[in-house]
């Protein structure tokens, strides 16, 4: 009896321990679901509540030396419908979009009405719809247009700068964008502040040198000149010698930034690098004093109005005969800067070159500027050290020959101009004052009695050079048909201290030289100047 009792108790045990053991197992199972499930839904929660924003910053603006916006950026604001908007939740003036509504319900994400105004704005916050939503979005102005663009460029749509200075500068203007995390009930409705991630960082403006009317009337002034003129392209600078400083850099032909199917023009004033022809000639001049190979005003025997070297003929339009230094200048004698140029040794008439900036980088930064070339190859010629006294055998952009002539101006002092206000300018003496004021006695010969009496002025004492160059032909050599003309001045106006660069691309062969062509340009400019500061 004892013995059965004593077995029964112990299935009895087993049977107990078994579906104890088994229903804990299922209560595990259940437990370790409920956790998973827990788990899936807090994590479905928070995709639904949670979400990370951008915070976009404004692209940062450029200004003239006035602080005068040249380029800015605004907010710009779209309204949308989500899926499941009702028709009759949107005001009529609104709803320009009815294509996506089915039944009076929104299928998808859709446009509703674009670039909202502030009263818009202030109404739809008002409705406290969940269905509608803003979306913002910047727009780059460009204020001046055609008149800035081949400087400014432009930016694209995601805000990069594309061309000019928004491109050579579009890390310092485009700043930092930020990021917040925003929070969300089942409804959409926020139900707590947003929490910063990133704060945002805003981009720097940037000052320019450049002034808004100067590059008005450079502008204008040239168009009308290349219209004229019935030249292809062309282009104007204006420095102030005192300063420094890059106050205009037009270009032609131009674009408009503001629109989006433009066709982008190059800046011809920073990537045009051309054979200057003529107005090269007060360099040669002024090396020639320098390396004491030639007296001030000496006499330059030109007879017969030709001279061959190293088998190569240079000939004059006429035979000056005897004629002082600067009468070369101021006539543009060919045989006459050849003599000047040949009187120097050719490796300090070469580094004498370089000494006035040609071939040689610039301060100013732009994309793709051109900084030029000399011919210096070893065992140099004769003609070509000659050919380089007239202006072939190097080349040079408008911004490096305006630079140069600007020596003249400030006392022999070679500035490394800027274009952005603020930033150091460079100096260098390169030549005495006595010779710089011999180089300007020659070039005030050539507006008075020379070949630019089209640049005279009532409004300014004026003193350039005129240049006439033919351009290299696509089959080699050069086109005898197709010419760039211009004209280097310095115009002191009362205080103001001016180096104006104009240069005529491809004019009509009726008219094609520097004299008659990029002159009267200058002088132009010169009086819209002088109503400029009458105002």
């Amino acid at each position: 009896m004892d013995s059965t009792l004593g077995l029964k108790n112990w299935r009895a045990i087993l049977i107990f321990l078994f579906f104890g053991i088994f229903f804990l197992c299922i209560i595990f199972k259940m437990s370790h679901l409920a956790l998973i499930q827990d788990e899936y839904l807090s994590n479905k929660g928070k995709d639904l509540s949670e979400g990370l924003r951008p915070i976009k910053v404004l692209r940062a603006s450029i200004y003239d030396r006035n602080n005068v916006p040249l380029a800015t950026t605004i907010k710009r604001y779209d309204l949308y419908g989500l899926k499941g908007l009702k028709g009759g939740d949107v005001p009529i003036f609104f709803n320009n979009n009815l294509s996506h509504f089915k039944d009076n319900i929104l299928t998808k994400k859709s446009l509703i009405k674009k670039d909202l105004s502030l009263e818009d704005l202030e109404f739809v916050k008002k409705l406290r719809n969940n269905l509608l939503e803003i979306e913002e979005h910047q727009t780059r102005i460009y204020p001046f247009a055609e008149q800035f663009s081949n400087i400014i460029g432009f930016s694209g749509k995601d805000g990069k700068g594309l061309e000019g200075i928004e491109l050579i500068y579009d890390e310092l203007l485009s700043g930092t964008n930020g990021s917040k995390k925003i929070f969300k009930n089942r409804n959409q409705q926020p139900f707590k502040k947003p929490l910063i991630i990133q704060e945002p960082k805003n981009g720097l403006d940037i000052t320019l040198t450049l002034d808004k009317d100067y590059q008005f009337i450079a502008f204008k002034n040239l168009i009308e000149g290349a219209k004229k003129f019935q030249a292809s392209g062309g282009s104007v600078v204006i420095l102030d010698n005192k300063l420094g400083e890059v106050l205009a850099a037009a270009s032609f032909p131009s674009y408009n930034p503001n629109n989006p199917s433009r066709k982008i023009q190059r800046n011809r004033v920073f990537l045009d690098a051309y054979e200057p022809g003529s107005i090269m000639k007060p360099f040669a001049y002024a090396l020639a004093l320098k390396n004491n190979t030639l007296e001030a005003n000496a006499i330059i025997d030109t007879n017969p109005g030709s001279l061959t070297l190293n088998g190569q003929k240079i000939v004059d339009p006429r035979n000056y005969q005897e004629i002082t230094a600067r009468e070369v200048i101021a006539k543009s004698s060919q045989v006459g800067a050849s003599l000047i140029s040949i009187s120097i040794p050719s490796n300090e008439f070469i580094e004498g070159m370089k000494s006035f900036g040609f071939s040689k980088p610039m301060s100013i930064d732009f994309p793709s500027i051109n900084f030029g070339i000399i011919n210096q190859r070893e065992n140099i010629s004769q003609h070509e050290i000659a050919s380089l006294g007239f202006g072939y055998g190097l080349t040079a952009s408008p911004i490096q020959i305006a630079r140069a002539f600007s020596i003249f101006a400030n006392d022999g002092v070679l500035k490394d101009f800027v274009m952005i206000k603020g930033d150091y300018v460079y100096e260098d003496k390169v030549l005495d004052e006595t010779i710089s004021n011999e180089i300007i006695q020659a070039l005030e010969l050539v507006v008075e009695d020379g070949t630019g009496t089209l640049a005279r002025s009532d409004f300014a004492k004026v003193v350039g050079k005129t240049g006439t160059t033919h351009k290299v032909s696509s089959s080699g050599g050069y086109d005898k048909s197709s010419y760039t003309a211009s004209f280097a001045g310095i115009a002191e106006m009362g205080d103001k201290s001016l180096t104006i660069f104009v240069s005529m691309d491809e004019p009509g062969l009726n008219r094609y030289s520097g004299g008659t062509v990029a002159a009267p340009v200058f002088a132009s400019i010169i009086q819209d100047l002088h109503q400029l500061s009458l105002q």
